[in-house]
């Protein structure tokens, strides 16, 4: 993201955190508004230009604003006024917009205090899609429009998500379209990753994720928790998944850093050993 269009996301944020008195689910509808306005410049890119146009004033280009969403709230409005007096450019002006969407389901999950639970049903979400093969491929199939995969994940989890998780994992299935310098699958389940551990950290938690080959023990879970609470100097959640393939040991990831301690890996490692 360019510098301009980082700035532009900064000042959206902090329009967003002066607002007061915002219960959860103000913080949904709002997270709406700005999710409908992304689609909408998204899917014009003369919108998007003339809303970042330097040659219009800002007033000139929120009343503009006003006038392609009638039915947007004050306090979206103003969130995206904040964002357009930075300048971004008019190429990511939908992802700024974007992300200050899910800052706003981030600050209604915290609001109700549950960004940790929602965290976890998008993990098990994402579980679920990496190991099923054909919901994996028909949710991120480029070929297919948007709104059937939206529609199919609606059929398949509406009813089993709680409003943010469902708002969220919609949001992922949408954004495949745009990030296409990824292959479709590693887009959803990277996208459904990212907002997971946003929303862990908007609860001022680190999520560590663990792969195990068989089901941790609550001692062994405890003392994992309390050595990468001591690194991180954070508050830890485990989110662990149970896969055959580690065969011993286990593998943790923390925001960009793996420790791989898998029994499979260290195999690997010696067949390569004695290979060389």
């Amino acid at each position: 993201m360019r510098a301009s269009s980082r700035q532009a996301l900064e000042q959206g944020k902090a329009v967003l955190a002066r607002q007061t008195g915002m219960t959860a689910q103000t913080c949904y509808d709002w997270a709406d508004d700005l999710f409908a306005l992304s689609d909408l410049v998204q899917g014009s890119s003369r919108i998007a230009w003339a809303l970042t146009d330097p040659a219009r004033s800002l007033e000139d280009r929120v009343r503009l604003l006003q006038t392609l969403a009638e039915n947007l709230s004050e306090v979206a409005l103003t969130t995206v006024e904040g964002a357009l007096s930075a300048a971004p450019s008019a190429q990511e002006l939908p992802t700024v917009i974007e992300t200050l969407g899910e800052c706003a389901v981030q600050r209604g999950a915290q609001a109700e205090g549950k960004a940790i639970e929602i965290a976890d049903e998008i993990f098990s979400l994402e579980r679920f899609v990496r190991a099923n093969q054909q919901v994996r491929s028909a949710l991120s199939d480029r070929n297919r429009e948007p709104k059937y995969r939206v529609r199919l994940l609606q059929e398949l989890f509406g009813s089993s998500l709680s409003r943010p998780a469902t708002t969220l994992a919609l949001r992922a299935v949408s954004a495949v379209s745009r990030d296409s310098k990824l292959e479709d699958s590693v887009s959803l389940t990277g996208n459904l990753r990212h907002m997971r551990r946003d929303l862990a950290a908007a609860g001022d938690t680190v999520v560590a994720t663990v792969q195990v080959a068989t089901p941790l023990a609550d001692a062994q879970a405890e003392r994992l928790r309390d050595i990468l609470s001591r690194r991180y100097q954070k508050n830890i959640h485990l989110q662990v998944s149970v896969e055959p393939s580690v065969l011993g040991g286990m593998k943790v990831r923390v925001g960009s850093q793996i420790f791989d301690g898998s029994l499979a890996t260290i195999i690997q490692e010696t067949k390569q050993k004695l290979a060389g």
